[in-house]
């Protein structure tokens, strides 16, 4: 299970690398979206990531300030490579975001 751990309010950034079968997906010319919704439902959130090692298909999404809320969410990446074909990592799952309160509220 993949997992990415934070308190609310929290900035810091996901990254990752985007894998099929036969290793890092080349994303050179790519476009990339971070997608993460709730798991008790409601509407998912949609948002413009970046690619930081193409060849190495390594993406990051770099979250905003009062964006992290308390709670458990399913995410993804939503890949367009250069082609047009498009690509959802990781394949077999989602990564779990946990985010727990903050004892203080940040700034």
């Amino acid at each position: 299970m993949l997992e990415f751990f934070a308190k609310a309010g929290d900035t810091r950034p996901i990254e990752t690398e985007c894998n099929d079968a036969e290793g890092p997906v080349n994303l050179t010319g790519a476009t990339v979206q971070f997608r993460y919704r709730n798991v008790s439902g409601g509407d998912p959130v949609v948002q413009e990531a970046e690619v930081t090692d193409a060849v190495a298909g390594a993406v990051r999404y770099q979250f905003q300030v009062g964006e992290l809320v308390a709670g458990s969410y399913e995410s993804e990446w939503f890949v367009t490579l250069a082609g047009g074909e498009m690509a959802t990592f990781p394949t077999d799952q989602y990564i779990y975001l946990r985010v727990f309160e903050a004892i203080v509220s940040q700034p």
